[in-house]
């Protein structure tokens, strides 16, 4: 009895995630229109995420119909799979949950829309959304071997490496081919407040060559 009701409460917080992911992508596309950066997409601005490539946010977009059907089968496997678990009850034996966690986290990773969008409020990146008031300093740098994301995708050694760290000096990561595009973002993100550390940097690498 136990294990049935570990089982269908794995199910319903699972269920919870899923449709708050969900909710946040849907809600992101909703915004798109307000965006102050990228002002429009076409093939000669590439921004990549660790996502792959941020594309025009749009209910009619790929990327955006594969995770709306990928959520309704889900959630249609997890009922099915709930009604299992409550048929056999107390024959429900506990290995039978331990992929579930699994699954909800595979889900939740593998489903995210590759996206990077400045709002006067804060940012999207990857569907996440970070206040500016949550938003410390960035760096811009040319994306070089050694960098997390040289050779993950094609041209990679062309674009330029933004790092956005927040409060929490965790990274956020964006790369743009065209370097006008990285100068824009670069005077948007200074009028927010956030510091540049590019110029520091800059500096020091000067002084040091002196």
């Amino acid at each position: 009895m136990v294990i049935l009701v570990i089982t269908v409460l794995i199910i319903i917080v699972g269920l919870f995630f899923i449709g708050k992911d969900y909710m946040r992508a849907r809600n992101m596309i909703e915004n798109a229109e307000g965006a102050m950066f990228p002002s429009n997409y076409d093939t000669e601005k590439n921004i990549m995420t660790y996502r792959g490539e941020a594309q025009a946010p749009s209910f009619r977009s790929k990327n955006w119909k594969w995770k709306h059907w990928f959520v309704v089968v889900t959630t249609l496997f997890i009922l099915v799979i709930m009604g299992v678990v409550i048929s056999q009850g107390p024959l429900f034996e506990w290995h039978n949950v331990v992929f579930l966690p699994v699954f909800f986290l595979l889900t939740l990773f593998n489903n995210q829309i590759p996206s990077f969008l400045v709002m006067p409020s804060g940012i999207y990146v990857d569907e996440r959304f970070y206040r500016w008031n949550t938003l410390r300093s960035f760096e811009t740098r040319p994306l070089k071997l050694g960098s997390n994301a040289y050779g993950l995708f094609e041209n990679s050694s062309s674009y330029t490496e933004i790092e956005i760290k927040n409060e929490k000096e965790k990274s956020l990561f964006v790369y743009i081919l065209n370097e006008q595009d990285v100068e824009e973002l670069r005077e948007i993100l200074r009028q927010k407040g956030l510091r540049d550390d590019t110029e520091g940097l800059s500096e020091e690498k000067v002084s040091l060559d002196n």
